[in-house]
């Protein structure tokens, strides 16, 4: 129907932003903006979800207590802003 293609592109919108948004989130922490650089706390971001599961609870690496909370509110935001979308959608994570 017709609002098929705005929840279509509402889907777009938001993946797009949080991509983009996961991207260059380590980087407000500061230090080296390639990606090998980063430390345990700034790859959560850009880890796939098993790894930064695996990283979090098993990591043997120090990880920035700010970072971490951080990445635990922005991710439950985009969690909350996913979930709201207008299309059937499996669980994420």
């Amino acid at each position: 129907g017709p609002r098929g293609h705005w929840r279509f592109l509402e889907v777009l919108v938001v993946t797009a932003t949080i991509v983009s948004f996961n991207f260059f989130a380590p980087l407000a922490k500061g230090g080296p903006s390639a990606m090998r650089g980063f430390d345990a706390s700034q790859m959560l971001f850009v880890a796939t979800g098993d790894e930064a599961i695996k990283e979090l609870f098993h990591g043997e690496k120090r990880m920035d207590p700010g970072m971490l909370v951080f990445f635990a509110v922005i991710h439950f935001l985009q969690t909350v802003w996913t979930y709201g979308l207008g299309v059937p959608s499996g669980l994420f994570v």
